[in-house]
């Protein structure tokens, strides 16, 4: 039961993602700001919480070799600029909705690079949801919506995708000798470190004062409960319960399909967005290629083959 809840809570707190970072975008929200702005002020405060997370779960015994340091690196490089940094400019040139949809891509995108570069077997069945999944991405950034979507905020949303799984891959690899959450506290420390120095190489540290600067409700619910502490802390928290407690494909199955739910809620009464009939079905053909890359390959194989397509942070 606490696994379950775990999940559920990790995928509410994901989901959402896209909803508050559009109310912290609109004009009409106090402490409006941009995604450049955005991404300075979140890493600022997200890179204290990390670092205790780092060192509350700290092994006894810490010898990283080359190649971990080389790998963490690459955790913090992903969690950084390549996810949180192009979700929040993705979303800045998307509708919250395609967003959304669009980041159910990332389980199938993951299995694939986990065959590339971890030589994990990638069955018939994974390879018809990234062929079923890339149909309605196309799909989907192609429609034309009236809820602010572009070609460029999709693509961006395409690139955090493929990223989003490099960075899995690396964490996997790190969990193999370092605690899960120990990984994710360095990680996350890293990637907001690399953004906290591009907000000052670009004259933007200011916007580290955007929630002391702003006390309105929108700005604290938005910006201090779900960006800062339930999507950075609570939720990567919950997912490493959950996947303790339930393993990783129901962890997945919950994770993965609670945030499309939860994200198109908050799209729908958060945002006021609304999909048309070509945006219907293409979001329709991303959760099929959800369910293909997240379905036990048991269920059609005598020989199941288990993949880890657990959710890490979102930006």
């Amino acid at each position: 039961m606490w696994g379950f809840i775990a999940a559920v809570g990790a995928a509410i707190f994901f989901g959402l993602n896209a909803a508050a970072t559009k109310v912290l975008y609109n004009p009409a929200t106090p402490s409006h700001t941009d995604a450049l702005g955005l991404i300075t002020a979140r890493s600022i405060w997200t890179l204290p919480l990390f670092l205790l997370l780092a060192l509350a779960t700290r092994p006894r015994i810490f010898s990283p070799t080359r190649k971990d340091v080389g790998i963490f690196l690459l955790s913090g490089l992903c969690y950084g600029p390549a996810t949180t940094a192009m979700y929040a400019f993705g979303v800045a040139h998307t509708s919250a909705a395609h967003a959304v949809l669009l980041s159910s891509l990332a389980p199938p995108f993951a299995s694939a690079l986990a065959a590339i570069f971890l030589h994990e077997r990638l069955p018939s069945l994974r390879v018809v949801a990234i062929g079923v999944g890339i149909l309605g991405g196309a799909l989907l950034t192609l429609s034309r919506s009236a809820s602010g979507s572009t070609p460029t905020g999709d693509a961006m949303m395409f690139v955090q995708v493929v990223m989003w799984g490099v960075m899995v891959l690396a964490i996997r690899i790190l969990t193999r000798t370092y605690p899960p959450l120990f990984a994710a506290g360095v990680m996350g420390a890293l990637g907001s470190l690399i953004l906290v120095v591009c907000g000052v190489a670009s004259g933007r540290l200011d916007e580290g004062l955007l929630p002391l600067r702003h006390l309105d409700a929108r700005t604290i619910i938005a910006f201090d409960l779900e960006l800062v502490i339930l999507l950075s802390i609570v939720g990567q928290i919950c997912q490493s319960i959950a996947l303790r407690i339930l393993t990783i494909t129901p962890t997945s199955t919950v994770i993965a399909y609670g945030s499309i739910f939860f994200g198109l809620m908050g799209s729908f009464f958060v945002v006021n967005e609304r999909l048309n009939p070509l945006e219907a079905l293409a979001g329709l053909l991303l959760v099929v290629a959800l369910a293909l890359a997240l379905v036990p390959v048991g269920a059609f194989s005598t020989s199941a083959v288990r993949t880890d397509t657990a959710r890490a942070t979102e930006s």
